[in-house]
């Protein structure tokens, strides 16, 4: 599977699904906050339940100055389904610090069960600390 990195503009976003009726995608979810919730361990979020491809996933780390995120994605019908620091990611989708990245998947990243994602400081499986600021991150999905 190819997955394409491009430089994006990542507009203001609010925790929402909405109908995309352009592209090769159909639907997009919206966090303007993914992972955190002010305390010591990332928060997940249900994306959606069962059968999906993900086509693109934009992040905006520019809250963030002086550290990377990484967004992590997870093949999962729930969010109790995923062990933060234990269950591995599906993907795992590198932030700068103080920058906005776009990951296209032009022939789409399969999830048989559903998508949970999340936004750690931490590649790899084990880490489950939050950014220090918001983290705001868009996945198109269908």
């Amino acid at each position: 599977m190819a997955v394409a990195f491009c430089s994006c503009y990542c507009a203001a976003m609010s925790t929402v699904i909405v109908t995309q009726n352009t592209y090769a995608y159909q639907t997009m979810a919206q966090d303007e906050d993914l992972g955190t919730a002010g305390g010591t361990t990332a928060t997940k979020s249900l994306v959606v339940a069962g059968a999906q491809s993900v086509k693109v996933v934009e992040v905006d780390n520019t809250a963030n100055t002086s550290a990377a995120s990484y967004v992590k994605v997870f093949n999962a019908a729930t969010t109790g389904a995923v062990t933060l620091g234990s269950t591995a990611p599906t993907a795992i989708l590198y932030a700068p610090m103080g920058e906005k990245v776009c990951y296209t998947v032009p022939a789409g990243m399969a999830f048989s069960a559903g998508v949970v994602w999340t936004c750690v400081t931490t590649p790899g499986t084990a880490g489950t600390a939050p950014p220090g600021s918001k983290v705001v991150a868009r996945l198109f999905y269908g």
